[in-house]
């Protein structure tokens, strides 16, 4: 029961990743709303006769998506310092403040500035939480579970989505400020249950070691591990903790040039490991619809573009727990290469689809809604929960947080990339590209990359403690490192079942 407890505390951090998932999901209706589109947009005449319609030029457009990830990208690089100075728990109740007041701004907007201001502040809550609920995460959980709950941060980031695109298809009727008020006021309460929750909850253990702080440490892990702190298997992860520390600083790997530098343990390759695969999670396509699904289905000629996106989102949501579950099961390897050979295929089936039919034909609209359902049950059952994982874990401790912080302001750089050239390369009007669904050959290509890159540059580390993965980039390679594991993982088993005839012997001799 006290493991589970321990347990449960590590899965509840994973709650900050509905600020993202709900703020991304909540904006893509909004910017269908009427009366958000009368009070930030243009006007345009219609037919005569008829009301003048508003609209938002795509330059505006991409600005309001495209912000919130500029700010996304400060607020991780900042937060690796930040997690190093005050700690990964006391971070994340930062990124909280952070995001309430850019919801604040947007909430309380009435010219379209002070609303992108708001998203931007609301993206560096997000950029600051994206770096420290991962890294927080793997440095709490068992290491038989720790890609499960890290996994679970694209769970809850899934379950946001939907949330809000559920508020915006009820909301999104109302005559006034209150259609997008309310969707966007929400984000409140995740804030702040966010925030008391982390109160409750321990610092990583693995911090508390680098501070010097072992009798801290030593708290911690016992309430996580949810034995007693003098406990034989508590003092032998400390032990473990802070021998792969000191091997680590008399290395001198404590700044961002070391993250470059070449070493034995391969810390150069380790970075741009980390830097590569969270980037690519985001250079799948998955932005795109995203930020711009309703938008997208409403061009592609769907009836009700909302609706739909809804339906999207429930299937994002639902295959994420088959991730969560097969990260532990067939490990991280197969999952990355198989996703995004998946992901790779539909994205192609449905630019091909697009291309040669005609929007007003229901039974391509119906194809081109399976296919992005496919795409999206691919993406959340593979890169989306695992992706997160891989920099968690890979990184060595005395560089973790600058590392990681480093490759999620990497990844939302790309994010910010995509959303902001999305709608010039999508939309047909003057300047734009016009790409329409054609845009889905860039997604299957990237996601053709993805496949390959994982093949070649990312080990499995299923089953190994953090410490332990130092093991596979000294003697093995990506594509010898699933056989390498599984012998760590039986020579550890092993050393766990002969430990107590050992310790039984040792007591018998000295009696």
């Amino acid at each position: 029961m006290r493991k589970s407890s321990g347990i449960a505390m590590t899965l509840f951090s994973a709650f900050g990743g509905i600020l993202f998932g709900y703020d991304i999901g909540t904006i893509s209706g909004i910017l269908r709303m009427d009366d958000w589109l009368r009070t930030f947009g243009d006007p345009v005449l219609g037919e005569q006769g008829e009301d003048p319609r508003f609209e938002l030029p795509t330059a505006l457009e991409s600005v309001v998506v495209s912000i919130l990830f500029a700010g996304t990208f400060v607020g991780a690089l900042v937060s690796g310092p930040v997690g190093d100075i005050l700690g990964r728990r006391a971070g994340i109740m930062v990124a909280c403040v952070v995001f309430s007041l850019g919801i604040a701004l947007q909430t309380g907007a009435s010219t379209f500035h002070t609303f992108v201001v708001g998203r931007f502040f609301a993206g560096a809550g997000v950029g600051f939480v994206s770096t420290l609920v991962p890294m927080y995460q793997s440095e709490c959980a068992p290491k038989r579970i720790r890609g499960a709950v890290v996994s679970s941060y694209q769970w809850a980031i899934t379950i946001g989505t939907l949330v809000a695109s559920v508020v915006d298809n009820a909301t999104k009727d109302r005559a006034n400020h209150s259609a997008w008020r309310i969707p966007i006021a929400l984000q409140f309460i995740w804030a702040c249950t966010l925030f008391m929750g982390m109160l409750a909850l321990p610092e990583t253990p693995r911090w508390l070691i680098k501070k010097g702080c072992r009798d801290a440490a030593t708290k911690s892990l016992s309430r996580l591990m949810g034995l007693d702190g003098d406990h034989s298997e508590v003092q032998k992860e400390l032990d473990q903790i802070s021998t792969s520390l000191a091997e680590e600083t008399e290395m001198g790997q404590s700044t961002y040039r070391d993250c470059f530098r070449s070493s034995p343990n391969k810390i150069a390759l380790r970075t741009f490991t980390s830097i590569l695969v969270i980037s690519l999670q985001q250079l799948i396509g998955v932005v795109f619809i995203g930020s711009y699904g309703t938008t997208f289905f409403a061009n592609a000629g769907v009836k009700n573009p909302f609706l739909v996106s809804v339906a999207v989102n429930v299937v994002q949501m639902g295959m994420t727990l088959p991730g969560i579950y097969g990260v532990e099961r067939l490990g991280r390897r197969p999952l990355l290469i198989g996703g995004a050979i998946v992901t790779s295929l539909c994205a192609y089936l449905i630019a091909i689809l697009g291309v040669t039919t005609s929007v007003h034909d229901i039974a391509p609209q119906r194809g081109v809604i399976a296919l992005v359902a496919i795409f999206y049950a691919a993406y959340a059952s593979t890169w989306g929960p695992v992706a997160w994982v891989i920099p968690s874990e890979i990184v060595p401790l005395n560089v973790r947080a600058k590392v990681v912080s480093l490759s999620v302001a990497i990844h939302w750089l790309c994010t910010w990339a995509v959303s902001f050239a999305s709608p010039y390369l999508a939309n047909s009007g003057p300047g734009d590209a016009a790409l329409g669904v054609k845009i889905f050959f860039i997604w299957g290509s990237t996601s053709a990359v993805s496949a390959l890159f994982a093949f070649f540059c990312v080990p499995e580390t299923r089953g190994l403690a953090l410490e332990q993965i130092d093991l596979v980039y000294l003697y093995s390679t990506p594509l010898k490192s699933a056989r390498y594991v599984r012998e760590v993982v039986r020579d550890a088993e092993l050393e766990k079942q002969v430990q107590p005839l050992t310790d039984s012997n040792a007591s018998l001799g000295g009696s």
